[in-house]
């Protein structure tokens, strides 16, 4: 069961694109594309295809360093499972080339639901050295079913308090939530105290970033992998009888 993927692409900074073609593969199809002047319209063309096949919220955030720009992609909230699919298949790889000077760059799908189902992951819990922790580009991925009425944010100064940014990625609107934490370093959010609607597949995945009482972003360490944000994805409830 995968109703949610992510990809990191790694594009070199020397590498510049004006006339670039890709490819978009699945299990067992494939399609793709040229000429397109950026990555970004790379990744629009391909969010059009995935949406149209298998419905969700195709998205990415663009960050970079002194070497690479990062596009990390999400792909959530799935209508359907693409491994039930015999036409398309789960989601591979996404493969460019025709960059000025000849850089090729490709990245693969993973679905966390996938990784834990085969138990070839687990998720980590909040490591106690952050210290040791190195960065991670992505947000912690954070899952509640539809109708629930509360989730927990873990990781943070006991008796502290915070506020918690939760943003729409489909209306962009941002809910401010000022809260303290419990003595365990947990804060519970309810979600009765935002607008109906908020929480729901449609929704998904919310970006959730946390300021300390100064104001400044609090780093989250899971696993001794520090986090900036959260990544909050509602899924369809599923009742068993």
């Amino acid at each position: 069961m995968a109703l949610s993927y992510s990809a990191i692409l790694r594009v070199p900074l020397v590498a510049t694109a004006s006339n670039v073609t890709f490819s978009f593969v699945y299990e067992f199809s494939g399609g793709g594309g040229s000429p397109y002047a950026s990555i970004v319209d790379v990744l629009t063309e391909i969010k059009t295809n995935a949406e149209s096949a298998h419905g969700g919220t195709f998205s990415w955030v663009i960050t970079s360093d002194a070497t690479f720009t990062y596009y990390t992609i999400s792909w959530a909230g799935l209508t359907g499972d693409p491994a039930l699919d015999n036409t398309y298949g789960n989601p591979v790889f996404i493969y460019i080339y025709g960059f000025d000077g000849g850089q090729e760059i490709s990245t693969g799908f993973f679905s966390t639901e996938q990784c834990e189902d085969t138990g070839n992951c687990t998720p980590c819990p909040p490591s106690v050295n952050p210290d040791d922790a190195t960065d991670c580009l992505s947000c912690y991925p954070l899952e509640i079913e539809f109708c629930a009425s509360t989730f927990d944010i873990e990781g943070l100064e006991a008796d502290t308090e915070y506020t918690i940014k939760i943003k729409d990625n489909v209306s962009n609107k941002t809910y401010d939530y000022v809260a303290t934490s419990d003595q365990y370093g947990i804060i519970e959010i309810t979600t009765a105290n935002y607008p109906t609607g908020v929480f729901t597949p449609f929704n998904s995945p919310l970006s959730i970033t946390i300021l300390d009482e100064k104001g400044d972003p609090v780093i989250l360490t899971y696993g001794y992998v520090n986090y900036s944000c959260l990544e909050l994805n509602v899924t369809n409830t599923t009742t068993i009888v």
